[in-house]
């Protein structure tokens, strides 16, 4: 199987991670709010952190899945680890 079909296979994996996190985020900013006017808002923000990490280590492997095994370029896999360590810091 050629490199290109190999890691063409695994972007669509790629695109729904990314989307996931995105939405992660998005929710994130939303609960943020939330914990300044609300007294339920910590828990909600506690929750979204764990749910942002989760899609952050979920785009890792995907961007894993089309670096190596489908030879992909390795600018995926940079990109997440990006947004990895901005989520933990």
């Amino acid at each position: 199987m050629s490199e290109s079909v190999a890691a063409g296979r695994f972007f669509p994996v790629l695109r729904v991670a990314v989307a996931a996190q995105a939405v992660a985020i998005m929710a994130q900013a939303v609960t943020a709010g939330l914990l300044l006017s609300t007294s339920g808002g910590r828990s909600a923000h506690a929750l979204t952190a764990v749910i942002v990490t989760v899609t952050a280590l979920g785009q890792l492997m995907a961007a894993i899945l089309v670096w190596r095994p489908g030879g992909g370029p390795g600018r995926f896999f940079v990109g997440t680890r990006r947004s990895i360590m901005l989520a933990w810091w």
